[in-house]
């Protein structure tokens, strides 16, 4: 019993994630020719520019990332003034108010003529961020 308590658990959770990853690049362009690249300054842009976004973890994260792909792909980190290629990052934080109406309820006759309410409507809004 236990394991299909997990399983379900872990099915929710997995529903719950909604992770969107825009890459944008020029397809004509050949990065075979790149062997060397560098940070340009700053290293991540936050759009939009909200000090309450920013995170030095976040940025520490994200650089050590790139970073780790740039070296797989067998890029070496070098100065700017010696890099074949420069390296920026943009984080854009997109803020969407989902807001759902739910109508549950209404009224009804009881038995001896007397009308009763149910629960009243109710709304419900949720933030989302992609």
């Amino acid at each position: 019993m236990r394991p299909l308590t997990c399983l379900l658990l872990m099915l929710l959770l997995g529903g719950c994630s909604t992770l969107d990853l825009d890459r944008d690049y020029d397809p004509n362009r050949d990065f075979a020719t790149y062997h060397s690249w560098s940070w340009r300054t700053p290293r991540l842009v936050y759009q939009p520019a909200d000090p309450r976004l920013q995170s030095d973890l976040t940025e520490a994260r994200i650089s050590q990332a790139i970073a780790n792909q740039l070296e797989q792909r067998g890029l070496r980190l070098v100065p700017a003034q010696q890099a074949d290629l420069l390296a920026q990052s943009v984080l854009i934080v997109d803020e969407r108010l989902d807001q759902v109406t739910t109508h549950y309820g209404g009224a009804w006759s009881g038995y001896w003529g007397a009308t009763w309410l149910a629960r009243p409507s109710a709304k419900h809004a949720g933030w989302t961020t992609r």
